[in-house]
């Protein structure tokens, strides 16, 4: 677990292209951010892991992660 990435999004209220962050989007953030590799600067779960970690269905966070990846 990265604690900066934890602190980031427990902050993270808007992307980075000024859109909002819905609820959705914040706990799948959140359990990447659990997953942060601090030192190697990735997080690399399962899409099975997190939707369930998530409370997701595994097409639901895959659409939740696209729609992360576009506003970035």
């Amino acid at each position: 677990m990265s604690h900066a990435a934890s602190r980031y999004v427990k902050h993270l209220v808007k992307a980075p292209d000024g859109s909002r962050i819905t609820p959705t989007e914040k706990a799948v953030l959140s359990q990447l951010a659990d997953d942060h590799n601090e030192v190697l600067g990735v997080a690399w779960p399962s899409m099975k892991d997190l939707a369930r970690r998530s409370c997701l269905s595994d097409r639901r966070c895959r659409k939740v992660i696209a729609r992360l990846e576009l506003s970035e």
